[in-house]
């Protein structure tokens, strides 16, 4: 299993790669744009090159997307998330608990008051025979 590091290094390294193609991918075809506003425009197979790039361009894009998703699989199945996983299933189940013990205790007190009003209502009774 990879890291979050690990991973979060791979994924960093390859935008870099994708973010370098897209530039030079981008200036290329700036260049060729430029060469289609001067008189004479493009030939036929900078026009064939500028459908390419941009072709290109859109690839590399998808690949950015692709990466992304490469990348969320990758820390899904990391160990540092399966760990966060495992500890937050811990804590839930200790929620649970703690919340079991409340209701006993809600319980509890409930009796606890009825025998205190039970005990409170005696007192008074015997009051009125002293």
């Amino acid at each position: 299993m990879s890291t979050v590091e690990q991973v979060r290094a791979q994924v960093t390294n390859t935008k870099g790669h994708l973010d370098l193609l897209q530039r030079d991918l981008q200036g290329e075809i700036e260049d060729l744009r430029a060469r289609a506003r001067e008189p004479g425009g493009l030939t036929a197979e900078e026009q064939a090159r500028l459908d390419e790039r941009r072709a290109q361009r859109m690839e590399a894009g998808v690949a950015f997307r692709d990466l992304t998703f490469v990348a969320l699989s990758k820390l899904d199945n990391s160990q540092e998330v399966a760990n966060m996983i495992a500890k937050m299933r811990r804590v839930n189940q200790d929620l649970k608990d703690d919340i079991e013990r409340l209701r006993h205790i809600a319980r509890y007190a409930d009796t606890a008051a009825q025998i205190a009003a039970g005990i409170s209502t005696i007192t008074a009774t015997l009051a009125t025979f002293a």
